[in-house]
């Protein structure tokens, strides 16, 4: 059996914000960039970076980034990448309760700035979304531009009266407004991996249940929405900045053994002024690259998951 994987970094947009203020030679003179070049130098790293379109405190948005380095990023498109994520950090969910209106707005507020910051080239066709879950008509606006791929949630869907308290009252107030929404109808479910139950969460219509789900996990052969034609891509995968460095290889024993593995972190966590600042974040994702590429694996993009769909 062969096997791949493939890495991306979610809730990125302050390193191109640094980008645009420091104004330095080389986007690798940049401490974000420099590492994931140093990490492409010694293992072949191909990352996704997933963005969001404004700051936290909204007072910085791509709009605002710097063209000066197109060409460079250009000249780097054959391992770097960039996706639409969401327009900001905050709500959770932001897609629960989307119209198709609102999803191609803030798609095409991202779309456009990466145009022109780094080109068309750079973007990719295999998306994360912020907190996964999307509505049918989300699903669409995506699909009409241009999308191909995205990750789902999975698990059997839950009478919801019965799992109220496992979610905020920001979470609830979403479930809630969505019955008298037009938009294709929210519910709740626990993810589950073969058998193994998990976590409470939202879901909505890019989602698998556990038949499917565990069908389909750790494949690179992925399950195809029949109605939007979207492909789900439902990787067995590990959330670095979730897990300690020293519990990697206790984590990665199931993983080797799969046919395909998504590794991923979130970009503020390579900040030391972060509140839960890693300061093993390379080595983080260096160590996962080490351990998957001896057992075997062939590093891809997330981008290059789309061929093997045909």
């Amino acid at each position: 059996m062969k096997q791949y994987f493939t890495y991306f970094v979610d809730d990125n947009i302050r390193f191109l914000e640094n980008l645009t203020k420091n104004k330095p030679e080389s986007i690798f003179d940049d401490p974000y960039l420099k590492a994931h070049k140093e990490l492409h130098e010694k293992y072949g790293l191909k990352v996704q970076f997933n963005l969001f379109y404004e700051t936290i405190d909204k007072s910085w948005n791509l709009s605002k980034m710097t063209d000066r380095y197109k060409e460079e990023f250009l000249a780097n498109k054959d391992w770097i990448k960039f996706g639409f994520h969401s327009r900001h950090e905050l709500p959770d969910y932001p897609y629960i309760n989307a119209t198709y209106d609102q999803v191609w707005k803030d798609y095409t507020a991202i779309e456009k700035a990466i145009e022109r910051f780094a080109g068309k080239e750079m973007i990719t066709k295999s998306l994360v979304t912020h907190w996964v879950v999307m509505t049918k008509e989300g699903v669409q606006a995506l699909i009409d531009k241009g999308a191909k791929m995205m990750t789902c949630t999975t698990g059997n869907r839950l009478d919801y009266p019965e799992i109220r308290s496992a979610f905020s009252t920001e979470h609830n107030f979403n479930l809630a407004k969505n019955k008298d929404l037009p938009v294709s109808k929210a519910s709740v479910c626990v993810r589950a991996t073969n058998g193994l139950s998990g976590m409470p969460c939202l879901c909505n219509y890019n989602h698998l249940e556990d038949k499917e789900a565990d069908e389909y996990f750790g494949k690179i052969k992925m399950y195809k929405d029949p109605e939007t034609g979207m492909i789900y891509n439902r990787f067995a995968g590990i959330t670095m900045n979730a897990v300690r460095l020293c519990d990697f290889p206790s984590k990665f024993e199931n993983l080797v053994k799969q046919e395909y593995v998504g590794i991923l972190i979130h970009e503020q966590y390579f900040y030391d002024d972060y509140f839960a600042y890693e300061p093993d974040f390379a080595e983080k994702v260096g160590t996962a690259c080490k351990i998957l590429l001896d057992a075997g694996f062939e590093h891809i993009s997330m981008e290059d998951l789309i061929d093997f769909q045909d």
